[in-house]
């Protein structure tokens, strides 16, 4: 199991960030994760994270097959 906060920003040539004098502010995230190996062959991952940023700030899932542990 894993616990995760996470932060983003991307900007372009014509958009600049907020820092650099430009209007594009860094994205947030909180989540958590659970990973499993199934049979010993496929370790699948279970995720929820909540954007801190969106308009819709909803719960976002995700189920996933990763690599080996």
């Amino acid at each position: 199991a894993v616990f995760f906060a996470d932060a983003g920003l991307a900007w372009s040539g014509d958009e600049r960030p907020d820092f650099a004098g430009g209007t594009r502010r860094p994205v947030r995230s909180v989540g958590a994760a659970v990973r499993v190996n199934v049979f010993g062959l496929v370790p699948l991952e279970l995720s929820a994270s909540h954007p801190l940023d969106r308009a819709d700030r909803g719960v976002r899932w995700q189920i996933g097959i990763r690599q080996g542990f």
